[in-house]
């Protein structure tokens, strides 16, 4: 799932702008993108799981909403703007949207990306309960030690990977709420 933006020119002409959806099927996408640089449009859409026209027509803002169904298992989703017949000279802007709503609180997620909250926040108390045991070990039964370069490295790596996993944790609860997160935090923590 995923959100883009972008611009293309597009002329009010007798040609068509098509959004066409193609899940990973061998029969859909795969085969779609195999013959791509030859095929018409009408090969493509037939193809295609979903196709939407855009109405070049209109300078209203157009919404549309798909809803799919899968019924072996979750798919890759493939998103194409296909043009057939316009002449490309006026700005057309697009956001793209796609969520799931059987994950639950999850479902700005891609499969691919579920349970990264809990993964971050499980490696956060991992590396803090890190930072206690070695500073507790060290100072118990070496503490001449606790100053040592190399201790102090140690220590650092701990605490900043306890921090860049509590900060990732942060970007997904936000992406979660709102579907793109907090870039600024996400780059804080890389």
């Amino acid at each position: 799932d995923d959100e883009r933006s972008a611009e293309k020119m597009v002329e009010h002409t007798n040609g068509k702008l098509l959004l066409m959806l193609f899940d990973d099927e061998d029969s859909k996408w795969k085969k779609a993108r195999r013959n791509w640089d030859h095929s018409s449009c009408d090969e493509k859409a037939m193809h295609a799981n979903h196709v939407l026209v855009v109405d070049l027509a209109s300078t209203a803002k157009q919404v549309s909403r798909v809803r799919v169904i899968e019924n072996l298992r979750d798919r890759f989703w493939y998103f194409a703007f296909v043009n057939c017949g316009a002449t490309i000279r006026e700005v057309v802007r697009y956001k793209l949207h796609a969520t799931n709503p059987h994950l639950g609180f999850q479902q700005e997620f891609g499969m691919d990306h579920l349970y990264l909250i809990t993964i971050h926040v499980a490696f956060a108390a991992f590396f803090v309960v890190a930072a206690l045991g070695n500073q507790f070990l060290v100072k118990k039964h070496h503490p001449q030690s606790y100053d040592r370069a190399l201790l102090r490295l140690l220590r650092f790596a701990i605490n900043s990977s306890a921090v860049s996993s509590l900060l990732l944790a942060a970007h997904y609860w936000a992406f979660q709420m709102n579907g793109a997160g907090e870039e600024r935090v996400r780059f804080m923590a890389m």
